[in-house]
């Protein structure tokens, strides 16, 4: 086994554990997924703007945008008939992180 594809099974053993990790927080009470998905792609949005300059401005706008409408969005859909949906939306946008890091590290490392 070459040294590539261990870490390739390491980063996949992590990115699993970590999704379980998650989804487990997800189910306990008090424990907000949606604020930690705000967060993450706040994070990631600004490291990606802190490296280009000219966005700076309108980028920490779409960022601060993009947590209020998401927060919304649950918040809205939580208090209505469809709960069960606004309590899935966190899940259903950590999923696709998760599948990104995990071949992001896959092309990367290859």
């Amino acid at each position: 086994m070459n040294p590539v594809l261990i870490a390739n099974i390491v980063t996949c053993v992590f990115a699993f554990i970590g999704f379980i990790y998650g989804m487990l927080r997800f189910f306990r009470p008090r424990k907000a997924v949606y604020a930690q998905m705000i967060t993450l792609a706040v994070g990631y949005g600004m490291s990606f703007i802190k490296k280009r300059r000219k966005l700076f401005y309108c980028g920490t706008f779409a960022l601060l945008t993009l947590a209020s409408i998401y927060h919304g969005i649950f918040n809205m859909l939580v208090q209505s008939e469809y709960k069960y949906l606004g309590f899935i939306l966190p899940a259903l946008t950590y999923i696709p992180v998760v599948y990104y890091q995990v071949n992001g590290h896959k092309s990367k490392s290859v």
